[in-house]
């Protein structure tokens, strides 16, 4: 497929899954949006946009095996010289064909609930649902500090892998921002507001978050310093706004 820019949009849902050496579980989150299919097994299409951030392993043969046993799935997909997942999931977006965009890491999967909520975006005037994200711990790895879930695990959390969102809105803010290596999430959501966005929060949960020890929110100075530039980033675009 080429990535270059899809125009027009049709309803359904496009998943953007972002790749960089994720052999082990990429099958896993794609099998995850198979059984979500058959579970909800709605009217309208789903795709799955697969965007290889650099080649790396051979992530890119079993995306292509798995498309072709899975009728439910369309499957797209692209490859890119290695920048970064805020790239990354921009470049998903722009191959994406569908008007609601919601994203999935390659190393989680995603659950009926999150499919049930297209309806529902299309509906109430909302341009972005935010849910809840189950987390699970692999190899006996530690949980990352900022990341500890709440004791239900049923509050909303400002993470992409979290979302749904209209694609007119990512393009309203200018997408993600690569520049941030691990902060692009909390960033877009702050663009979000500042643009005056119609955020939903439900207590749906949409993903099963693994950590396995190699999951990018373990570089704790990398997560730390990206938080604290989107909040200086924020406070001033709200400095310039009140001059």
């Amino acid at each position: 497929m080429s990535s270059a820019e899809v125009t027009e949009t049709a309803p359904g849902v496009s998943v953007v899954i972002p790749v960089f050496g994720n052999e082990r579980t990429i099958v896993r989150a794609l099998d995850s949006i198979d059984t979500a299919c058959r579970v909800d097994p709605s009217d309208f299409p789903v795709e799955v946009v697969v965007v290889f951030d650099g080649p790396t392993d051979s992530s890119d043969v079993l995306v292509a095996g798995w498309g072709a046993r899975s009728p439910r799935v369309t499957v797209r997909s692209s490859q890119k010289a290695h920048s970064g997942i805020a790239s990354t999931r921009n470049a998903g977006i722009a191959l994406a064909s569908h008007d609601v965009i919601t994203f999935l890491d390659a190393d989680d999967e995603l659950t009926a609930e999150r499919l049930t909520l297209v309806p529902t975006l299309a509906r109430n005037g909302s341009e972005v649902v935010i849910g809840v994200q189950r987390v699970r711990v692999e190899n006996g790895a530690a949980i990352p500090g900022p990341y500890v879930p709440t004791p239900a695990e049923r509050r909303p959390q400002f993470y992409p892998t979290a979302m749904l969102v209209r694609r007119s809105t990512l393009r309203q803010v200018g997408g993600f921002n690569p520049s941030f290596s691990v902060g692009d999430d909390v960033d877009i959501v702050m663009r979000m507001i500042e643009a005056g966005v119609r955020l939903r929060m439900v207590t749906d949960c949409v993903a099963i978050r693994y950590f396995h020890g190699d999951n990018a929110s373990y570089d704790q100075p990398s997560a730390e310093g990206d938080f604290l530039g989107a909040v200086r980033s924020h406070l001033m675009r709200m400095r310039e706004k009140i001059r």
